[in-house]
């Protein structure tokens, strides 16, 4: 059965089993094994098992043929009245006098990574600042789901986790193939005086999905991966590299990226739907590959280099709908080897040169698209802008089409326009396990 694993940083401990929050439940010395069946007698230390209940983890010191090579078991029965619990895997040697924990959160969150599999969760409280260096130890064939929270799991609240080192990467990948981790509501920041660390860093960062997620203070980029992965309702911002990168295939949804050095967004082929890019050193979005279709819808780029960079594509046109590029030094280039495009209703304004190798001949707008507040992070648009009314109504469904926006606005939409706010309640909930 998929197990829930608790960490909490000022509470927990990691000689605790994890499967509980808090304190352990009951703990003792004197646990027997007898290596041939999964009882575990515990008779010792005559321990109250009421509130240990199937799905509970026992921890067994010292051993290291629990759950994925830990020493953690899961209950599978509990036998109050004889102080005998079973589990699985069967523990494979005859031992006595063994010190033990059932319940109880852990105290970092890389001891909660360690027996994880497909299906199970870690709950990660936001109870102190987490220093470590997150190696997700295996793949996935369904997902394996990593959250933070405030004060309830499955809370909004956001768990903080930093570099333990100044040029340390945070989430990193060591195992080749599709991870399929989803990670939610972490804060992953840089340590000071970082010149090269990043939130997550390439290399097997494959099949990863981050859903409201934060990367900041970072000396090299923000959140950098690599093959298919998805960010949705993520925010970077004031890192000394990109905000977002990923080095082949990335899909953006409802992201924030502002502040940063380099580019906003930057992948070889991909989506960014509902984002919005703003003063950062680079690009606003650099799809920089020759190959693969780019699509680009609701987004907001303001004050960046280039707004939208397309690479030159060999197999289909880019698609470019609803966007707003303003006050950057290029509005679009597109790419001149492929004049072939989709390029409707977007908002053109306040750039040295709107357009190179580029052009938006249906439903153009090129007059001010009136922010609310962009110095405090507000590029939503005010009731008298005509982008406000000027987009067109684009519908695809999940699974076969990467964007849906139900609104005749062009840009990004509120709450996704104002990134100091909340990005939640999801708008994609077909992405979330």
């Amino acid at each position: 059965m998929a197990l829930t694993y608790y960490v909490d940083g000022a509470a927990g401990n990691d000689n605790n089993s994890g499967s509980s929050e808090g304190a352990a439940k009951v703990s003792g010395v004197g646990a027997a094994t007898d290596g041939v069946t999964g009882d575990i007698d515990l008779t010792a230390d005559t321990p109250d098992l009421n509130a240990v209940v199937v799905g509970d983890t026992l921890r067994l010191n010292g051993r290291a043929d629990g759950i994925n090579s830990t020493d953690l078991f899961e209950i599978t029965d509990v036998d109050d009245d004889n102080d005998i619990v079973t589990v699985t895997p069967i523990p494979g040697t005859l031992t006595s006098g063994v010190t033990w924990a059932i319940g109880g959160a852990f105290a970092t969150i890389t001891r909660g990574m360690a027996p994880a599999a497909d299906d199970d969760v870690i709950n990660v409280k936001n109870s102190a600042e987490y220093e470590e260096t997150l190696a997700l130890p295996r793949l996935s064939s369904t997902v394996i789901q990593l959250r933070g929270y405030e004060s309830t799991p499955g809370d909004t609240g956001m768990a903080v986790v930093r570099a333990p080192a100044v040029d340390s990467n945070v989430i990193t990948c060591s195992v080749g193939g599709l991870h399929n981790w989803f990670i939610e509501n972490l804060w992953i920041r840089g340590a000071s005086g970082s010149t090269t660390g990043s939130a997550t860093h390439p290399g097997n960062a494959d099949g990863l999905i981050f859903r409201h997620c934060r990367a900041s203070g970072h000396g090299g980029n923000g959140f950098w991966v690599d093959d298919y992965c998805r960010l949705i309702q993520c925010h970077a911002h004031d890192n000394g590299g990109m905000g977002f990168s990923a080095d082949t295939d990335g899909s953006f949804h409802s992201c924030v990226s502002v502040d940063n050095d380099g580019d906003g967004f930057r992948t070889q082929t991909g989506t960014f739907e509902q984002c919005v890019s703003a003063r950062n050193g680079g690009d606003g979005i650099d799809h920089w590959s020759t190959s693969g279709m780019p699509l680009v819808a609701h987004c907001t780029i303001d004050s960046c280099d280039v707004g939208i960079r397309l690479g030159n594509d060999a197999l289909a046109p880019p698609v470019v709908v609803n966007c707003i590029v303003s006050n950057c030094t290029t509005g679009i280039i597109g790419p001149a080897n492929y004049p072939a495009r989709v390029s409707e209703h977007n908002c053109v304004y306040g750039n040295d040169t709107d357009y190179t190798d580029f052009s938006t001949p249906i439903g153009e707008v090129t007059s001010d698209p009136l922010y609310v507040d962009p110095n405090n992070n507000d590029w939503s648009l005010r009731d008298t802008s005509e982008a406000a009314f000027g987009g067109v109504g684009v519908d695809s469904a999940p699974g076969s089409g990467p964007f849906r926006a139900q609104s005749p606005a062009i840009g990004a939409l509120p709450p996704v326009a104002s990134p100091r706010g909340a990005l939640l309640p999801p708008l994609y909930p077909w992405y979330i396990p």
